[in-house]
Order: structure tokens, then sequence, then C-alpha cells
């Protein structure tokens, strides 16, 4: 549309532009992502609705200082632009930064959302601070968000309880919220798959596989690593490179996921 010549009047605008940037983001395309980032510096700037596509593309790419300079340029964002950098840091190994960017919104009033909330714990559950955990929990009652059995609260139950060595507790888990039919989010996904590599139990881990390529997880950077992991932990080195290879993006984590297995 950009390149084909055509007028000005008919160029992508801020209802347009954020398709565009979401489908970037999708297929981890950061090259052309950036492209349309210089396309709205040069041409119509910044609002709402671009500058949260483009902070969900630059966390979903890996690249979270890029992602930090768009959320600085917006004046007074919102809480889908909050959450987006908070789950970035944490998706991206940064437990630390997505707890003091939470911490950062409660002191500037933003009401988080349950996928924030799910984040922060999951990044409580990776620095192993149970206090802090504690906190948030507090703060989740306080605020009333503690809802019946549904992805968010079980996705927080199996994060904790892989990432504190609990896996069969975390697998009973993630296996009733399978079968009462709530479907699994990302964040549940990574949590089962580390308890299954504890476990090694392999026709589990084909079962979660396969849950993760139907909700098109697989080849989330997150989840891809976690795989990867699960199937270096389980002798299963072909199914592990097969994946490795077939990743749109690889960063340092994935890459010691799959050394280690050869360690």
């Amino acid at each position: 549309m950009v390149s084909s010549g055509i007028t000005t009047d008919d160029k992508p605008d801020h209802f347009t532009t954020p398709i565009a940037i979401k489908a970037c983001a999708g297929l981890r395309a950061l090259k052309y992502g950036m492209m349309i980032h210089g396309f709205v510096k040069k041409n119509h700037g910044m609002n709402m609705f671009v500058g949260s596509a483009l902070i969900d593309f630059y966390s979903k790419c890996g690249q979270m200082g890029e992602a930090l300079r768009v959320f600085k340029e917006i004046s007074g964002p919102d809480v889908v632009m909050w959450t987006s950098m908070v789950i970035g840091y944490e998706h991206n190994g940064y437990p630390e930064e997505a707890i003091a960017f939470f911490s950062q919104m409660v002191v500037e009033c933003v009401n988080p959302d349950p996928v924030m909330l799910v984040s922060v714990v999951s990044a409580c559950a990776q620095l192993l601070n149970f206090k802090l955990g504690s906190c948030v929990h507090g703060f989740v009652i306080g605020r009333g968000r503690m809802p019946e059995k549904d992805v968010i609260s079980c996705s927080s139950m199996v994060a904790c309880s892989a990432h504190n060595g609990a896996a069969v507790e975390a697998l009973d888990i993630f296996d009733e919220m399978i079968d009462r039919g709530i479907e699994p989010n990302s964040v549940t996904v990574v949590s089962a798959l580390q308890a299954y590599a504890v476990t090694c139990n392999l026709d589990e881990c084909k079962k979660i596989h396969e849950v993760a390529a139907w909700k098109g997880f697989q080849l989330d950077v997150s989840v891809a690593t976690a795989l990867i992991d699960l199937y270096m932990k389980c002798f299963m080195p072909d199914k592990a490179i097969d994946l490795f290879e077939r990743m749109p993006r690889i960063d340092v984590v994935s890459w010691a996921a799959l050394l280690s297995g050869y360690a």
C-alpha cells in the first residue's frame, strides 16, 4: 500500500496501521514492523492504538528497549500498554523489570487487569520470591479479583507450582484445567512444559506439544524454548533441533536450552 505509489490520502492511517503491526508481531517480522514504525514517525505520528500495537510488537520480538521507548512517547498510557510492557518483560526473561513496572503502574493508580496479574505472579515465581508473591496475592484479594477457576487463576496456580518445584501438583492443575474445557494461554503452556520436563513423561510431552500447536503457541519464543528444554531433558534431541530450526526468532535462552542438553 505504501510502496505502490498511491496518493497521500490513501496511505495507511491510525486504523489500518495497527492491523499491519499486529500481523508483523504474529510473524515476529522485526524488519517489516520497524519499517512501519518509521512510516508512522514520518507521516501521521503516534496515537494510543498505534502505540499499543508497537509495544506489543516489540515485546513479542524481544526488543524491550524499543518497546519502552514507544511507551515513553505516549502521554497517559492505558492499562493495555502497561500490561503489554509487564508481559513483555516477564516473557523475555526480565522478571525484576516486570515487577518494577507493575509497581510503578500501581503507584500511578492504573488498575491492572487479570492478564497482567498472571505475568506478575509468574515473575515472582521466576525470582523464587515467596514474600513478593504473597504481596501480589494480597493485592489481588484487596481488589476483589479472585474469580472462579478460569484461565487466569489456573495459569497462576500452574506457574506458581511449576516454578517452586511442585511438578506433579502443576500438572494435576493443568490436567484439571483441560478436563474442564478451560483453554490454556501461553503462560499456562510454558509452566506446564517446565513441569513436564521434570517428570519426563514422553506421552504427556507429546500431548502438551499438540496443545501448544493447536493454540498457535508452538513458535512463540517462550513456548518453543520450553519445548526445546523439555525434549533435551527427555533425551529427544532430534525433536528439539527440528523445533529450534523452525523458530522465527532465536534468543540466548533458546540457545542455552538446546546446548544444555549436550552438556
